[in-house]
């Protein structure tokens, strides 16, 4: 073998969202922070380290960077009424669409499914419940006052 452990009878039991990712992949950083011992342990696993690293790179550039615990609940909440697939649900809260378009690419046979008064309220329950990533232009006008 390589050196590279196999996982055995791995089973999928659920999808995550990017937001649980992200907390994840937070969580365990902060920990190894905190514990010298798990510190060290991580520095011998470089796989591990590099793919915390580029996911919570990438993550960070996500809709899930901002998103908190109550917002989530509250968007699955108020998206019940749509009859929107588990898989349609994640896409959107990992995407945060924001034109019907979006929302037309990721329902599947959306036409069918959802009017266009629907598509608008579902619209406005994302922007009322997820959070928008904050722009380039925000952070650094963000961190230009702070360096003022």
């Amino acid at each position: 073998m390589n050196g590279i452990t196999e996982p055995k009878d791995c089973k999928v039991v659920g999808f995550l969202s990017n937001f649980e990712v992200f907390t994840y992949f937070k969580e365990k950083k902060e920990e190894s922070y905190k514990n010298y011992k798990q510190a060290q342990k991580l520095k011998r696993n470089t796989h591990m380290n590099t793919v915390t690293y580029e996911t919570l790179q990438y993550l960070q550039t996500t809709p899930c960077a901002v998103q908190t615990k109550d917002a989530v609940e509250m968007y699955m909440n108020l998206i019940q009424p749509f009859g929107l697939t588990k898989a349609e649900k994640l896409t959107i809260l990992n995407t945060r669409p924001t034109q019907p378009v979006d929302i037309q690419a990721i329902v599947e046979e959306s036409e069918e499914r959802l009017s266009e008064d629907q598509i608008n309220d579902l619209i406005d329950v994302i922007q009322k419940t997820l959070p928008p990533i904050p722009s380039g232009d925000e952070e650094k006008s963000d961190q230009g006052e702070l360096s003022s």
